[in-house]
């Protein structure tokens, strides 16, 4: 263990040693810096300024006092970056020197080093129209470095800022003091957003976000409704910004928020007033909210709705259905509750729908009616039976625009097979609304295709063959046409593997017997399969997404097909990069190509016998894309009937 250890360190020292070795002497390195060559010395410097230790930093001290003109100002910049603390004192006459480069970098330095004995010489350096920027960066850099060591420090710089309320330094002090001492700069900030200068006023509001005083945050609030609408929307924007949260205000501006509700005009203003009443109000500022949702104002409407969702009342849904039912509620208060209630599906949709009833049957006002209706149409699918529910609805229409509105609502938020039967059945009994009802069964067998083709194939030729309407029937047999096309693609699986053997590539992979595969024969029941659920993209199998992302490996895939009777039929398909196919232990296929899959790489014919029949392949990957699609066919490409398919026996 000791020769180990003996060895090891040696290991480690050797980088150390040969870095020793090869590295110029600092010597050497410190000679050049005051060379008479420039580029020398420059040189030596920059390697210098890269060598760690206290060896290289009073290197750089002793230069210090010889070098000259840019050289340096290269050894103070040198100085400051590698943070000698013992070069402040040499750095300070430098700061006056009439080489601007060398005062620039001597007052650069300082700064970096923090030293808070720099601060003089930094303020006086201001007074140099050349010098100031640097001077200001450096007095703000020694503030920062101060606020933990020596805050005493930090608010003689900061204060020295705040002398002139026309310099950009106003602003950093104030900035430096909501860092640590913010109740000093409090009057100023109030200062400035209640008084006649604009830009100040929108400046001091900008820098609330920095503030964590919820005392303070509430006197501006409280002040807000006596300002200038444009900065009542300074305020109440910061206030209504993600980045200003209860626990900064603590629900303490409510009152002042709610002060800007009742008094402003401007739409933004109120807006953003019901964004920041949602974020720290609670239940009790429901009314406020309420009575903004009556606003003749869409932005405000919105604000309204969603301050109601933030504001987390346990039983809003009935607090608004008792607005609903309350006769001295506005028509447009109602038409926003509906909207509400409808939209969040929240609370005994049942007891809503029943509300909504009731308004659409017995209220005067048509909006309200037509709000009621379509918040019916929007929770039926929550109900016990949307079906009866949605047939009731269309049969009570007042006419054929309202019933084709419900049927294009059920397309749209309840595309089920249950509602292609309604809209069968509607088709069927309702000639003035038969095209629609037809075209409405078109629209969603088109969204349920995947789920049982054979299903919205039947439908399509009912449709075809019920609906008498040329529009529709051109619909429904494009569809038709597409869907024959896809038919008896195969996208149900379940795979073993992936196989993979060292320094063995993709097309000896494919002809090498892994898992299920002995003899040239299957044995499916020797080995697990797992469903394959990822990984389709139309056609196509993608199975480095579906199993697992690899290059020269292979899979084994297996599914069952249903025949209703013996027929030929016809393999038909593409890989990326070979397929074999069995069917029903029968080798049919091996296919090995270098190309992305199409349709008709790997084609063969297959008896299908009544009943289900395995179906297995092997799919093997060589780098690339790992993919692959097959089909069940006639032997004219057209599509067959009453195939199923499944995974499990």
């Amino acid at each position: 263990m000791k020769k180990f250890f003996i060895l090891f360190l040696l290991a480690a020292m050797l980088p150390m040693a040969v870095f020793a070795q090869n590295a110029p002497a600092i010597g050497e390195l410190e000679a050049a810096l005051t060379a008479s060559d420039a580029n020398a010395a420059q040189n030596a410097r920059m390697k210098l300024e890269r060598i760690p230790g206290p060896e290289a930093d009073q290197a750089l001290l002793r230069a210090l006092d010889k070098a000259q003109g840019n050289e340096l100002a290269g050894i103070a910049s040198a100085l400051g970056n590698r943070n000698v603390t013992a070069a402040a004192e040499k750095l300070l006459p430098l700061v006056d020197s009439s080489n601007e480069i060398v005062a620039i970098s001597a007052v650069t330095a300082l700064g970096k080093l923090g030293d808070a004995k720099a601060v003089p010489a930094l303020r006086n350096a201001q007074k140099n129209a050349v010098l100031a920027p640097h001077a200001i960066e450096a007095l703000l850099r020694i503030a920062e470095a101060s606020i933990e060591k020596a805050p005493e420090t930090a608010r003689d710089i900061y204060g020295a800022f705040l002398a002139d309320s026309k310099s950009e330094t106003y602003w950093a002090g104030i900035r430096g003091f909501l860092r640590f001492d913010t109740a000093r700069v409090f009057p100023i900030l109030e200062k400035c957003i209640t008084g006649e200068d604009d830009a100040a006023a929108n400046r001091a509001v900008s820098l609330l976000f920095d503030v964590n005083d919820s005392a303070f945050l509430a006197k501006i609030s409280d002040l807000c409704a006596s300002l200038p609408e444009a900065r009542q929307l300074c305020v109440m924007d910061m206030f209504a910004s993600k980045y200003i949260f209860s626990a900064k205000a603590d629900g303490k501006i409510v009152p002042g928020v709610k002060k800007v509700l009742e008094t402003a005009k401007d739409p933004a203003v109120l807006t953003a007033a019901v964004t920041a009443l949602g974020q720290y109000g609670n239940a009790s500022d429901l009314p406020v909210i309420l009575k903004a949702l009556e606003m003749n104002d869409a932005g405000v409407q919105r604000a309204a709705e969603a301050a109601l969702v933030q504001l987390n009342v346990p039983n809003l849904p009935e607090l608004l259905l008792g607005v609903l039912e309350n006769s001295d509620s506005s028509v447009g208060l109602r038409i926003s509750v509906i909207k509400m209630l409808t939209l969040r599906k929240a609370g005994d949709t049942a007891k809503i729908f029943r509300t909504l009833e009731k308004l659409n049957a017995e209220s005067s006002d048509e909006g309200i009616r037509a709000a009621a209706l379509q918040g019916m149409v929007a929770i039926a699918p929550t109900l016990e039976d949307p079906r009866a529910t949605y047939f009731q609805l269309i049969r009570k229409a007042p006419n054929a625009d309202v019933q084709k509105q419900i049927l294009n609502a059920i397309t749209n938020s309840w595309p089920t097979f249950e509602a292609i039967d309604l809209a069968v059945e509607i088709m069927r009994t309702m000639p003035e609304i038969r095209p629609n009802a037809g075209l409405a069964a078109v629209h969603m067998g088109n969204r349920l295709r995947n789920a049982d083709v054979d299903q919205v194939v039947s439908v399509l030729k009912t449709v075809v063959r019920e609906v008498q309407h040329d529009d529709v029937e051109k619909r429904a047999n494009a569809l038709l046409a597409e869907l024959n096309k896809a038919a008896g693609f195969m996208h149900v699986w379940a795979f073993n593997g992936p196989y993979l053997k060292n320094d063995v590539k993709g097309a000896e992979l494919h002809d090498i017997e892994f898992g299920p595969e002995k003899d040239g024969k299957i044995v499916p029941d020797s080995v697990e399969w797992t469903p394959l659920t990822r990984g389709q993209d139309g056609w196509i199998w993608r199975l480095e997404s579906g199993i697992q992302t690899l290059d020269n490996g292979t899979a084994y895939l297996r599914t069952f097909v249903y025949s209703p009777i013996d027929q030929e039929a016809l393999f038909y398909g593409g890989v990326d990069d070979g397929m074999k196919i069995w069917l029903n232990g029968e080798f049919l296929l091996t296919k090995y190509t270098s190309a992305p899959p199409s349709l008709g790489q790997c084609e063969c014919g297959a008896k299908l016998r009544k009943g289900w029949n395995e179906v297995v392949l092997k799919i093997t990957d060589a780098g690339g894309g790992w993919d692959f699609g097959l089909r069940l066919c006639t032997q004219k490409h057209e599509a067959i009937d009453g195939l199923k398919f499944k995974r499990e026996k």
